[in-house]
C-alpha cells in the first residue's frame, strides 16, 4: 500500500523528511521512533522499488531497471543495518563498519544470502555504487532459486526476488524493534543510530 505524507505519528503529522520535521523529533516516543523509520523507509525506498518492479515485470523492461533496484536495495539493507549495529559520528568512520552494518542486516534478516555475502558486499554493493558495475556475477530474472554461484559467473541474484527478501526482511526488522524492552541492547543501538540520523 502506498503511503501518501503528512503521516499521523504520536498525534502529530510528519511530512518523513528530515529538514521538515526535525524541530518535533523531541516528541516522538520510542514506538513513535520506529514508526518514523518504517514509514520514511516505506515512502521514499519500498514504495519506488515496488514500482520499478511492478513496471519491470509487466514491461518486460531492460536489466537496467534491475541495475538500479538491485544497488537501492543494497543501500537499503546497509542502511538498516546500521540500526542494528548502533552507529554514530565516531563509529562510521571506523573501517569496515559499513560492512558489519550490511551483514548484520543479511545475517539475521536475509539468511538465504548468507553464502554469498562477501560476493554481495564485494562485488555487487561496491561495484555498483564505486564503478557502476557489477565486477563478477550477475542479476537475472526467473532463477529456480533466489541466489545461485554458477562456476564461472559467480553469484547471480533474482533480482526481484532480492528485493522482496529485502522488503520482508525490513518488516520484520520493524515487527522486532516493536517488541524489545526499552532497555534492551537492541534499543539502546536503535536509539544512537537514530540520535545519529535525525538529530544531528
Amino acid at each position: 500500500m502506498a503511503l501518501n505524507a503528512p503521516i499521523q505519528i504520536d498525534g502529530r503529522d510528519w511530512t518523513l523528511f528530515k529538514d521538515y520535521d526535525k524541530p518535533n523529533y523531541i516528541y516522538l516516543s520510542l514506538h513513535g521512533k520506529i514508526d518514523y523509520l518504517e514509514k520514511r523507509v516505506q515512502l521514499i525506498l519500498i514504495d519506488p522499488l515496488e514500482e520499478i518492479k511492478q513496471r519491470s515485470l509487466t514491461k518486460n523492461t531492460n536489466e537496467y531497471y534491475w541495475l538500479c533496484l538491485v544497488i537501492m536495495v543494497c543501500c537499503g539493507i546497509e542502511a538498516t543495518g546500521a540500526y542494528l549495529v548502533g552507529r554514530d559520528r565516531k563509529s562510521i568512520k571506523k573501517k569496515g563498519e559499513n560492512f558489519r552494518a550490511f551483514k548484520s542486516f543479511i545475517n539475521k534478516y536475509m539468511p538465504i544470502y548468507k553464502p554469498c555475502l562477501d560476493d554481495l558486499w564485494k562485488y555487487f554493493r561496491n561495484g555498483l555504487a564505486h564503478g557502476f558495475c557489477i565486477v563478477k556475477g550477475g542479476i537475472e530474472l526467473g532463477l529456480p532459486n533466489p541466489v545461485q554461484r554458477d562456476a564461472n559467473i559467480g553469484v547471480q541474484i533474482n533480482a526481484d526476488e532480492f528485493f522482496d527478501n529485502f522488503k520482508k526482511g525490513f518488516f520484520n526488522c520493524i515487527k522486532d524493534l516493536r517488541t524489545q524492552s526499552p532497555n534492551s541492547k537492541v534499543i539502546k543501538k536503535f536509539e544512537k543510530t537514530w540520535s545519529w540520523v535525525f538529530l544531528t
